[in-house]
């Protein structure tokens, strides 16, 4: 089952793999209208909810409401028979790390409410664990980076014309961990089929290594300007990758500019 914030889409019925969309509206025959707080569909079942949904902005009391999504999908999860949870976190729970790339082990560091909003989400799926040790569903936290056509630089270079861009004292721009839609799915595939005995407790989402947002402007033929960074700003957000490759090798097309731009081109031609 996959969900994202306007939609939970959901798939692995009886049998064969099956994926269903869910959507708040919509219809077809892969369609299943549902939200947290409705009744599901007599005898739905799923093998995995992949909830790729959450709330990236707002008051504080919006924002908390990622922690009462992750516990709808675990509830989900022991509802429809799920054996395994992907839950959608985020790079922003360790952007104050700054150097090396980030390992899924190291102290979180958010930055900003929302980075802290998501520390929370995670900690309230490991204290369900805790109160059940060893009981399924086994959940998976998904350290999102950027995603190639999911984010605000993507938006802007849809919508053509120049895109402005900050530059540190260094006289660089910002780089930052990306992944291409088509190596996202293929991560997804794999965690939720792999062996359990494989399932990481927690992965982060990435390319091999991080690319610069000017060559991301480039590689699209868009005009670059530059403004001075913020002091909020950050020069680098980059995940490390290595416990994901473990699991699907080097995604190489998520590591240069012109990977991710060609990944969401494709992406476009299909949607």
């Amino acid at each position: 089952m996959l969900s994202g914030s306007s939609r939970l889409r959901a798939g692995f019925a009886e049998g064969a793999p099956r994926i269903v969309w869910q959507y708040r509206s919509g219809d077809g025959a892969d369609v299943l209208k549902w939200q947290p707080g409705r009744p599901l569909p007599r005898g739905f079942s799923a093998r995995v909810v992949v909830a790729l949904w959450g709330v990236t902005s707002g008051p504080p009391e919006a924002l908390a409401q990622n922690v009462m999504l992750a516990r709808a999908a675990l509830h989900l999860a022991r509802r429809v028979g799920a054996e395994r949870v992907l839950h959608l976190s985020s790079a922003a729970v360790q952007a104050g790390l700054q150097g090396a790339p980030a390992a899924e082990d190291l102290p979180p560091a958010p930055l900003t409410a929302y980075g802290e909003a998501k520390l929370r989400m995670e900690e309230e799926i490991a204290a369900w664990h805790g109160a059940q040790p060893g009981a399924t569903p086994r959940s998976v936290i998904l350290r999102m980076g950027n995603v190639a056509g999911a984010d605000a630089l993507f938006s802007s270079l849809d919508r053509g014309g120049a895109v402005v861009l900050d530059r540190f004292p260094d006289g660089g721009g910002p780089r930052r961990s990306y992944i291409g839609p088509e190596d996202l799915a293929r991560l997804l595939a794999c965690l939720a089929t792999c062996p359990l005995s494989r399932l990481p407790a927690c992965v982060n989402v990435t390319g091999p290594r991080p690319v610069a947002m000017a060559d991301l402007v480039r590689a699209v033929g868009r005009d670059l300007r530059w403004r001075p960074a913020p002091p909020s700003a950050l020069p680098v957000m980059a995940l490390d990758p290595r416990r994901m490759e473990a699991l699907t090798g080097e995604l190489t097309g998520s590591g240069t500019a012109r990977g991710l731009v060609a990944q969401w081109h494709r992406a476009r031609e299909v949607a």
